[in-house]
């Protein structure tokens, strides 16, 4: 095989000679390594004797010319892979052989030149086989390089692949740190935070007043706490026996409250039935929202200087049950202690009953009998020295003789709490045991003003309360200034004596009534009261639907509190009673509206919804139509439709909600309307149908300014604003949103997921504009928030807003360690359109870096995202091809760049994105500037220039202002070309572009300089 077969075979292209030789001169007298200078040299010299020949020969002249393209393309190789790998010192011997071969030619070469004509041709028979064998020589030389050169690939695979390794175990490790960091970051929030760090736990219950017999429990608790690592003390002991005492007796203590201060924190859950009941009264009582995470509750708890003191009080109610066990342990290891629950040793005994002395010292204290009284000794073994039933006993004592009261025991043999319940003070206000009864369904206590609401009759109430007090049978919780029982004898009256059927109705009349405002949403004080008695709500719906007999009333309540499902972890159970309820006692319209508001609580899994939801409109469907049916199947209707949105399929979409305000319209259901038609609003403006959206968003807004619905309105006008935003209308943008905030605040407050949202769209705008400050201040107070609320995925959205004005700065590896944490929630939440915005921010920084590989790969993996998510030819997609077009503009691929940004102004166009359309143009300029057509780039620059100038958008002017600057300065040095880079400086130092501030500089200077000159 020749050099001139395998240059064939390896499919080089034809190389143009004359261009070959000149780079092969250079490489010749300017390369700095020896080894190219000579093989150059070399190769020039071959062609130059065989092209200068006194006799005209074709082989020689086509052998020359094969000798220059083969050598050029080696020398290229050869250059190349130096500067990159460094790799060359691994073919010296090829090189030498390679070298000796072209010397030998060009040797004959010169020899046959210096031949006379004749003995050229004499000889040519002989010339020919020993070129040949040159040749031949050539090509084993050219294929011994081959193959060094694939075993050098191959090692430098094996090393890059060694490298990226490493490199992987690196990122790995940055992003563990990163998370870390950040975790860090949580823990150590200012103490001077607002939103985070100066916050109450809660207000504590006082110390009690009567306390013996408990002290050495107490030092020895205040031993295990008061120590500087993570303690965890079980209190354990019977019911009654004094745990809650000696707790709060504790938290009390001086040297409890030296170390601890306002971290102090006590918490009851014997409303709390399971893990996320437990979770959302911890909650609450730290200050949070009702569907706080597990994350928020520990960084809440968390102080970088004191430590924090929480008392879980009747912890055994969620955890007694068998089915809720395992999930309260696993809570309490998450809470504690990342790898389980280490209880501190040594472990403290279960309380004992009090000794005698401590016992009657309490009796006394209480009673105010003798301490000599022969019958309290005997009345005090009779009750076992509990507390509970001392501190119970006592009270009656105070009325009634210590010899009465051991006799009465001792002939009816009765339980101490059925000796209060039957005292004389009991007994001579019978409304005291109703009230008790009433007590013993509330685990979140009773308003006094609330209470009479909740009796058929409530004269003699006063009375009764004084001898509920008197007799320790309730108490006044302080912090919610509510009336509660204690858990054992709210048991005991539900297994004992539990409340009739016609007092039971009142109680559930006035929750009913109560749960109707959820419906409402327009007054923060009513949405106030609805949530501070939800779990009340819960238990009463409970214990309706649980009975043999469930009401509809019942069922028809747990749909109207499903507005506030997110404020009580008891909705999911309450739902699937309510389904079961419903079924039970054949109620199918019923069971299909709880089927129906199960997609309010329970959306996650969009495929079961819309089976769920399809099955709820086939039995409604089977009824015979009235109002309610009809306006059931168009909530289905409603709720399906959305889930045809969320899976991209518009038409299907619009055409169930279609239907559903067909129903509304007719039975004057205009809230719902309202709702129906953002949906579709929302739907059109996801596929880019921008007047759609635009027309019925208008009419929505419209229909809930008229009806007077503030929330719905509210809503309204976020969507309106994230249409505007859309079709790029930025003065209205802000209007839209203020609005909306205005509407919201009153209701929810400005520590709201409503409020957080109007925060994080307001920090997109003031980010677009350029105005960074206060888009920081926007984002990072939404943030806070939903770093307070726990909620992780609005804290993604803030998060990007902010990794995106870092990058803006100039500040690459702070913002790279935003978006990159970012990207990983919104991986592990499946939501791909953020993950494809992530991944455009993030593959600008590595533009920024100078790694178009990288820019291109993470392009390339934003779009593949779009295209699961069936948003390909939108918005986004547009964003990703522009930026496409920048790495092949930085490349030098012209022809590339341009194509690109041809596609992206066509997609912005389609999409009504003016600020996109005026960004492809303006590309489509630059192209036209590195080409040297100085007449299109100026009016691409001016056109776009034309498209933004009222929009308010600082560096988008600045950049046009910088081109324009680029033309005139590319014509010559003129002072128009620096009042124009001026202008680009002053915009661009307003937005905070930090790296288009150095490079307007950097003009500046070289412009200044050259007019020097001139």
């Amino acid at each position: 095989m020749n050099a001139f077969t395998l240059l064939q075979e390896k499919g080089s292209h034809q190389v143009d000679i004359s261009a070959a030789l000149r780079a092969l001169r250079s490489v010749s007298t300017l390369s700095a390594p020896v080894y190219l200078q000579g093989i150059a040299a070399t190769a020039v010299a071959i062609y130059e004797t065989a092209v200068g020949y006194n006799t005209r020969n074709q082989d020689a002249t086509l052998l020359a010319e094969r000798v220059v393209e083969l050598t050029w393309a080696v020398c290229s190789s050869l250059k190349d892979g130096d500067q990159k790998t460094g790799q060359c010192g691994h073919f010296d011997h090829e090189i030498q052989h390679f070298l000796r071969t072209l010397e030998d030619l060009a040797r004959h070469l010169r020899k046959r030149s210096n031949k006379s004509r004749i003995s050229v041709l004499l000889s040519g028979s002989r010339d020919r086989v020993y070129v040949r064998s040159l040749e031949e020589d050539l090509g084993r030389c050219l294929q011994t390089l081959s193959l060094s050169t694939s075993m050098s690939n191959l090692r430098l695979s094996s090393g890059v692949t060694k490298n990226m390794e490493l490199y992987h175990e690196e990122f790995e490790r940055a992003m563990a740190d990163a998370y870390e960091a950040q975790n860090q970051m949580y823990a150590e929030i200012s103490p001077t935070d607002e939103l985070c760090a100066n916050i109450s736990l809660g207000d504590l219950p006082p110390a009690p007043q009567v306390f013996f017999g408990r002290t050495s429990i107490v030092d020895d608790l205040i031993n295990q706490i008061c120590v500087s690592e993570q303690t965890n003390v079980a209190i354990l002991g019977a019911g009654g026996i004094g745990k809650t005492s000696v707790a709060l007796s504790l938290l009390h203590s001086p040297i409890v409250v030296a170390l601890f201060d306002q971290r102090r924190c006590f918490i009851s859950c014997e409303a709390s039935g399971n893990r996320d009941a437990l979770l959302v009264t911890i909650s609450q009582a730290i200050g949070l929202e009702s569907s706080s995470s597990i994350e928020a509750i520990i960084r809440r708890l968390t102080h970088p200087n004191r430590p924090t003191l929480l008392v879980l009080d009747n912890l055994e109610t969620p955890w007694e049950p068998l089915e809720t066990r395992q999930e309260i342990e696993n809570l309490l290891s998450t809470l504690k202690r990342p790898l389980g629950i280490k209880w501190t040793r040594p472990f403290l005994s279960p309380l004992p009953n009090l000794d005698m002395k401590s016992s009657q010292e309490i009796f006394v204290a209480i009673s105010d009998v003798p301490e000599d009284d022969e019958y309290l000794p005997r009345l005090l073994q009779l009750l076992d020295c509990v507390p509970l039933a001392i501190t119970l006993i006592a009270n009656l004592a105070q009325h009634t003789s210590c010899d009465e009261l051991f006799h009465r025991w001792k002939e009816e043999r009765t339980g101490m709490l059925s000796l209060s319940l039957r005292s004389e003070r009991i007994i001579r206000e019978p409304k005291a045991l109703k009230v008790l009864q009433i007590l013993s369904l509330l685990p979140d206590g009773v308003g006094l003003d609330d209470l009479p609401a909740m009796m058929r009759d409530p004269e003699g109430l006063h009375p009764a309360l004084s001898t509920l007090r008197q007799t320790s049978l309730i108490y006044e919780d302080r912090p919610s200034c509510r009336l509660k029982a204690l858990s054992p004898i709210r048991e005991y009256l539900q297994l004992q004596l539990p409340i009739d059927a016609e007092d039971l109705s009142a109680v559930q009349i006035y929750h009913f009534e109560l749960a109707k405002t959820a419906d409402v949403l327009k007054d923060k004080d009513k949405i106030s009261t609805v949530h501070s008695q939800v779990g009340n709500i819960s238990t009463v719906l409970i214990h309706s639907l649980k009975g043999d007999n469930p009401s509809i009333e019942a069922i028809e309540t747990v749909l109207k509190i499903v507005n506030f499902s997110y404020m009580s972890s008891l909705s999911k159970e309450l739902m699937t009673l309510a389904i079961s309820a419903a079924r039970r006692i054949g109620a199918s319209k019923l069971e299909g509206d709880c089927i129906v508001a199960n997609y309010v609580i329970d959306p996650e899994d969009i495929f079961l919804s819309k089976e769920r939801l399809l099955r709820a409109i086939t039995i409604f469907r089977e009824l015979d139509s009235d109002q309610e049916i009809d306006l059931s199947i168009a909530l289905a209707l409603t709720y399906l439709g959305d889930c045809h949105r969320r899976l991209s399929y518009t038409n299907d979409a619009v055409a169930c909600l279609s239907e559903a305000i067909e129903i509304y319209v007719k039975w004057g259901q205009h809230q719902r309307q309202v709702n129906a038609m953002r949906t579709i609003a929302r739907a059109y403006e996801e596929k880019a149908q921008v007047q759609h959206a635009m027309s019925v968003i208008t009419q929505a807004l419209k229909l809930g300014q008229k009806h007077e619905l503030p929330v719905a309105t509210a809503h309204c006008y976020i969507r309106l604003g994230q249409i505007y935003t859309a079709r790029c209308l930025y003065p209205s943008i802000e209007d839209c949103f203020k609005k909306a905030a205005e509407l919201l605040e009153p209701i929810f407050g400005q520590t709201s997921v409503a409020y957080g949202m109007y925060l994080i769209y307001v920090g997109e705008l003031y980010y677009t504009q350029g105005r960074l400050d206060q888009a920081e201040k926007a984002s990072s107070r939404a943030y806070q928030i939903y770093l307070k609320l726990g909620r992780t995925d609005f804290m993604s959205d803030a998060d990007w807003n902010l990794g995106r004005i870092f990058l803006q700065r100039g500040l690459l590896d702070k913002a790279m360690n935003r978006l990159q944490i970012c990207l990983r929630r919104y991986r592990d939440l499946h939501w791909l359109h953020p993950q494809a915005d992530c991944l455009l921010s993030i593959s600008e920084i590595e533009f920024r870096r100078h790694n178009p590989d990288a820019t291109l790969a993470h392009l390339m993996e934003a779009r593949r995202c779009l295209k699961a998510d069936k948003r390909t030819g939108f918005v986004t997609d547009a964003h990703a091809v522009l930026q496409i077009g920048n790495v092949y503009l930085s490349s030098g691929k012209l022809r590339a760049a341009e194509n690109a940004f041809v596609l992206a102004s066509v997609i912005y166009r389609r999409c009504s994105h003016r600020v996109g359309v005026a960004e492809a143009i303006q590309k489509l300029g630059d192209v036209a500037f590195e080409s040297d057509e100085m007449s299109c780039a100026k009016s691409c620059y001016y056109a776009t220039l034309e498209l933004i100038k009222h929009l308010g958008l600082r560096r988008n002017l600045s950049d046009c202002f910088m081109r324009l600057g680029d033309v005139l300065a590319r014509e010559g040095p003129s002072r128009e070309a620096r009042t124009y880079y001026e202008k680009a400086l002053s915009g661009y130092k307003m937005a905070e572009c930090f790296f288009e501030v150095e490079e307007c500089k950097e003009r500046i200077s070289a412009l200044n300089a050259d007019l020097l000159l001139t």
